[in-house]
């Protein structure tokens, strides 16, 4: 499983922004080439997210790995991360849905919204220190 990899990951759960008990949660790959957080839109399904009806914004993506072109959404959820105290930390962040079974990834759109980012290989435990507030 994913959890059980040596690649950096972060428990995250996504709420919709419209019904906060519409969730999905996942265990998500940190991924510092990623534009955005990716979700399969699959997940954007299990959220209640009808995409041309909310207007979200098409986006249309290369996946550097396998050079294989996605179509996708982009849209502004509430995510949950722990922080460095293991504590709940909500924030909203534009995410984009791909139309592929992706593995659920964590982008440069939330890692920037950090001054610190560590990682414990060992431990599995990545630690988002110091939020920059918002602009």
């Amino acid at each position: 499983s994913l959890r059980d990899s040596p690649k950096p990951v972060l428990p995250v759960t996504f709420k919709n922004p419209r019904d906060g008990n519409k969730i999905f949660q996942s265990i998500c790959m940190i991924d510092s080439g990623a534009d955005y957080c990716t979700l399969p839109l699959s997940a954007g399904y299990s959220l209640d997210l009808d995409f041309d009806k909310l207007g979200a914004r098409k986006n249309f993506i290369q996946c550097a790995c396998e050079n294989r072109n996605f179509f996708g959404y982009l849209y502004k959820l509430l995510v949950v991360v722990p922080d460095a105290r293991r504590k709940p930390l909500e924030m909203p962040l534009t995410v984009n849905f791909v139309n592929s079974e992706t593995i659920p990834v964590v982008g440069r759109n939330f890692m920037d919204r950090f001054w610190k980012i560590s990682y414990i290989n060992k431990e599995q435990k990545g630690f988002f220190e110091d939020i920059k507030k918002e602009e």
